[in-house]
């Protein structure tokens, strides 16, 4: 028995399961990923990979469609643990004209807002 690929739809993330086990809820099989930050489809079928930088205007609307103030990025950025490395995070997320996905920074805020996957928030972000 061959193993068997599941994913999330909304999401990059894969997972490949022995084939007596289960998914877990909400994901779909799949095909292997086309490149690393390819979106699953509700359909199973990949989409769009996500664009590397998003504009200040893109994140922001982004964050207004999904309920986000800017006071819990503030707030993410003050948990960070390293002084130094939260006085270079508040300059980045307020003084940049676009953000890059691959900025460590800026996946340190994300996860602190629970958000582990940039591709889809940058996807998501560069429609607006």
């Amino acid at each position: 028995m061959e193993n068997k690929m599941y994913g999330f739809p909304g999401q990059s993330t894969v997972i490949v399961l022995l084939p007596y086990l289960d998914p877990p809820e909400g994901a779909i099989p799949c095909q292997p990923r086309p490149s690393d930050d390819a979106i699953l489809g509700a359909d199973g079928t990949w989409g769009p990979s996500a664009p590397s930088s998003i504009s200040r205007r893109q994140i922001r609307i982004w964050m207004a469609i999904h309920g986000i103030p800017e006071s819990d990025v503030l707030g993410a950025i003050a948990a960070l643990d390293d002084e130094t490395t939260r006085m270079i995070a508040k300059i980045a997320w307020e003084e940049s004209i676009t953000y890059e996905r691959t900025d460590p920074i800026l996946q340190e805020i994300a996860t602190g807002l629970g958000y582990s996957d940039l591709a889809v928030v940058f996807a998501e972000a560069s429609e607006y």
